[in-house]
């Protein structure tokens, strides 16, 4: 996701699905957007889902905006420096090309926000929504399963269930004016806009604590996705966010942009082979039946894990412990945790987010954890299936217990849950079980930036950041 200002120095770029950077850093690259207009552009619509693509599963990496598919990004670093980023060379990021040895904020805070919110068109008003309303939390579902992520052949579109959003947007901290909505300035006052922020304590580098913001959730109805609502929306945001002293961020694309701190990949293993195949999600390879497929991907009943159990708020503090000392000791850009928000984000939730640990017989330690989180996908115009159920890898802290095993166990424990597939990205330990476990490998990179901070490149299983 990403949070710019195309006049000033903006704040910060951001993600968890990521997909609003592609499109909006092509917008203003071509073009100024004066402060206060709201002027007709090519488009404002959600950008690509950047998940890698599975071999032989179809591809995350295709859940774009269909308006979207004719534009040609870099990927690679090769393609980039042939680029002229305008827009990013007045930015403080890493440049293309740029060595960078230390780790530290680019430029200093901003002194002087705006209190005042940027103008927009007679036809719209701002509105900040209030999620823990049952009935603007189902505005806001609406908006999003209408109009947001959807593959090139508008085959399938992710569906961010009521239940899963309120947990993204209501961390500790979290703040109602950060739920930046935009309504028709009519009796319906129907929302046709959505972007959010949620704040975030990253560790990078020798940095113990750098406070930082994750966008996300921008999404733009059709209908007025030729009226600048995008790139106002973020101006909007990012004043918003501004006024509470944030300057810093982390984001991620699937565009080579100025420039990757890591590069890593998304890996998916299929659960449901029949379900898969007949939506057209996986390919059945030509030299393999249906059967065959079911056969080489089946898991067993039972997980191994001796002494595996759900998360319960009794553990927290320890497996709190356990994951902080993974993440220092492992990895060199991840979250700064506080208790309260460990159980946020991961005491177990129904349908959201699934967390286990391992308990030791003797010692009652807790020696492992590992959690997923649920993002469902909708299966459009299918004459039998209606969604696939979808399971992302989260945190996994092997400890004491063999990796393999442990992970083995969460797609087994998935499987349960009625899940059709696991994805997962090749962040901290994940890359090193992939492979065994059948996952395919994704064709294409999801790329971390840090907006504002500069810190040498780094390896994915150096990254100990999961966006939702």
């Amino acid at each position: 996701m990403t949070l710019e200002n195309s006049e000033a120095s903006p704040l910060a770029e951001v993600d968890a699905l990521s997909n609003e950077l592609d499109y909006i850093s092509d917008i203003i690259e071509k073009k100024e957007v004066k402060e206060n207009d709201i002027v007709p552009f090519k488009d404002t619509s959600p950008c690509e889902e950047l998940h890698g693509k599975a071999e032989p599963p179809t591809s995350l990496q295709n859940m774009v905006s269909p308006s979207l598919s004719f534009l040609a990004r870099p990927r690679t670093f090769e393609q980039a420096i042939k680029k002229e980023y305008t827009f990013w060379s007045q930015q403080p990021v890493v440049k293309l090309g740029e060595v960078v040895s230390t780790f530290g904020q680019i430029e200093d805070n901003k002194g002087v926000v705006s209190s005042l919110p940027i103008k927009v068109n007679e036809n719209f008003e701002w509105s900040e929504l209030d999620v823990l309303d049952p009935l603007q939390l189902d505005e806001l579902h609406s908006l999003l399963a209408e109009n947001y992520v959807e593959d090139l052949d508008r085959k399938f579109r992710l569906d961010y269930s009521k239940p899963l959003l309120l947990w993204a947007l209501t961390p500790p901290n979290w703040k109602a004016q950060w739920h930046v909505g935009l309504r028709a300035r009519t009796a319906s006052r129907k929302l046709v806009a959505f972007i959010s922020a949620v704040p975030v304590v990253l560790r990078v580098g020798p940095q113990s604590k750098v406070s930082a913001v994750e966008i996300n959730f921008l999404c733009v109805t059709r209908k007025i996705r030729k009226k600048q609502a995008a790139v106002v929306l973020i101006k909007e945001i990012t004043r918003r966010v501004h006024l509470e002293g944030i300057f810093v961020a982390a984001y991620t694309a699937g565009t080579y942009l100025p420039s990757p701190v890591s590069s890593c990949r998304y890996w998916h293993r299929t659960l449901n082979c029949r379900l898969m195949v007949e939506v057209g999600f996986t390919d059945l390879p030509t030299y393999q039946t249906l059967k065959d497929m079911i056969h080489m991907f089946r898991l067993p009943a039972a997980t191994s894990t001796v002494g595996l159990r759900p998360l319960q708020e009794h553990d927290c503090k320890k497996a709190l412990s356990l994951l902080r000392d993974y993440l220092f000791q492992r990895t060199t850009v991840h979250p700064v945790q506080t208790l309260d928000d460990f159980k946020h984000w991961f005491l177990p939730r129904e349908g959201v987010v699934y967390s286990y640990v391992v308990e030791s017989p003797r010692s009652k330690s807790i020696t492992g954890f590992m959690s997923f989180y649920m993002l469902n996908s909708r299966v459009i115009d299918h004459p039998k299936h209606k969604e696939i159920r979808a399971a992302y890898i989260y945190y996994v802290v092997a400890g004491k217990n063999n990796l393999l095993v442990l992970m083995k166990d969460l797609l087994i424990l998935a499987k349960k849950l009625d899940v059709d597939v696991v994805n997962g990205l090749d962040v901290m330990d994940n890359g090193k079980v992939f492979r065994d476990l059948k996952f395919g490998k994704g064709d294409a990179n999801l790329h971390y930036y840090l907006y504002n901070y500069r810190s040498p490149p780094t390896r994915p299983e150096n990254i100990g950041l999961v966006f939702l």
